[in-house]
Order: C-alpha cells, then structure tokens, then sequence
C-alpha cells in the first residue's frame, strides 16, 4: 500500500507541476516577495526530509558505525540535520559521519543542536566569513552538479552501448 501511495503523489505532483509552478511564481509576484524566504526554508526542510528517507540505506552505510540503535530514514518528520544530531548524541557516527558535522558546524554554527531544538548561544559571523562560507556550499553544490552530470553522460554512453 505505502508503494501505491507514493506513486499515487508523484503521479499528482508531476500532472499538478504545469499548473502549479506558474501560480506560484505569480502569487509570489504579486506579494512583492512577502513571505518567499519563509517559503523557501519550508520548501528547503520538505526536500531535506525526502531525501533522508531516498538516500537512508546510503547515509547509514556513509556515516553511521554499525549497530546504531537509531538510523537515518527512521521517521517521515525529521530531516538529515535532525537525525545526525541524534546519531552524534548517541556516539555512533563514524569519521565520516563526524566530518559531515564540524562541516555543517563550519556552515552554521551549532546547527545540529539548533535541528534538534535545543537553545544555543547566538553567533553573529563577521561577513568576510559569511561570504567565505557561502563560496564552500556553491563549491560542494557546484561539484554535486559535476557528478550529476558524469553519470548521466556515462549512463547516455551506456545505453547507447546497448544499442549497438
């Protein structure tokens, strides 16, 4: 049943795209951009918590040690940030696993314990630094985006192999 579920709301999400993208973009317009940056951590947090339960079986292989009693994907209301926090705080994140948080420390600090709920110091990040932090995330998006694009161009040769 979960397997129709899901295939029943990616089948509404892609007929209602058409339809809906460009109402969106227009509402938006209209309010001036009221509301836009709320919007887009909302959006930000619904894509954070997809892709745990996508990719969990990768980011339990990746970054927690075995025998974990708590694993990524677990729960459909938490997100990538939410459940390393968790796994830190029971000591079960491997190397990587404590790479990915000094990284994300690095980024914002102390967002696994702000994922988490719990109160943190306020921070206030000189802007050289900022702008330093920001050129690391488009560095990682824009490497992301070079993988992305090496394995569909060697899936394409792939599969045009098979054709011949």
């Amino acid at each position: 049943m979960g397997f129709a579920l899901a295939l029943i709301a990616f089948t509404l999400g892609w007929c209602l795209m058409p339809i809906g993208l460009p109402f969106f973009f227009i509402s938006i317009c209209k309010r001036r951009f009221k509301g836009f940056s709320s919007m887009g951590i909302n959006i930000a947090i619904c894509i954070d918590v997809l892709c745990g339960i996508l990719y969990a079986d990768f980011l339990n292989w990746a970054f927690v040690k075995k025998g974990s009693s708590h694993l990524y994907g677990q729960s459909p209301y938490r997100t990538i940030s939410e459940d390393t926090g968790v796994i830190f705080y029971l000591g079960m994140l491997n190397d990587w696993g404590e790479r990915l948080v000094r990284l994300l420390d690095y980024l914002d600090p102390y967002h696994i314990q702000k994922a988490l709920g719990m109160s943190v110091p306020e921070v206030i990040v000189p802007l050289p630094r900022r702008i330093l932090r920001f050129a690391v995330v488009l560095l990682c998006f824009a490497f992301a985006m070079l993988n992305i694009a090496a394995v569909m161009y060697f899936l394409f040769i792939f599969v045009l192999s098979l054709k011949t």
